[in-house]
């Protein structure tokens, strides 16, 4: 069981975190620690971020950086972290998301998980195959 905090929401044993028009966008693993953040092909300003298992693929942008430890991953647009993953023990990972750099209305903050102008506070997802599905 694991279980990914972001902002005052906890998802447990959610395969896809956030997905958009059914594209994964975000996911987490741990045992080891691995992140992926694949943005859809189809963005407006090109700037696209595929990172799979803690790995910049191919066709990512040039500006993509990822910097990964046992403990920690975090994905970056030139000196902006975009996600932050720290695993804070076996199965417990607190992730900082800000996706605002590529034009991606989506971060956290102590309040929850901000999405255009909604905001997902204090929810608990459990065994979800997708957590949160954005059109």
């Amino acid at each position: 069981m694991s279980t990914v905090a972001i902002g005052s929401n906890h998802f447990v044993d959610c395969q896809t975190l956030i997905a958009v028009r059914q594209h994964a966008l975000l996911r987490v693993a741990t045992a080891p620690l691995r992140l992926s953040l694949t943005t859809p092909p189809d963005l407006p300003n090109g700037r696209g971020v595929q990172v799979v298992d803690n790995q910049i693929e191919p066709d990512s942008h040039a500006d993509v950086r990822v910097v990964a430890s046992d403990t920690s991953v975090a994905v970056f647009w030139g000196e902006a972290p975009l996600v932050i993953a720290t695993l804070l023990d076996e199965t417990t990972v607190s992730l900082r998301v800000d996706l605002r750099p590529i034009g991606m209305s989506l971060f956290d903050d102590a309040f929850g998980l901000h999405v255009g102008s909604n905001v997902f506070t204090g929810n608990q997802i459990t065994n979800a195959s997708t957590a949160v599905a954005l059109g």
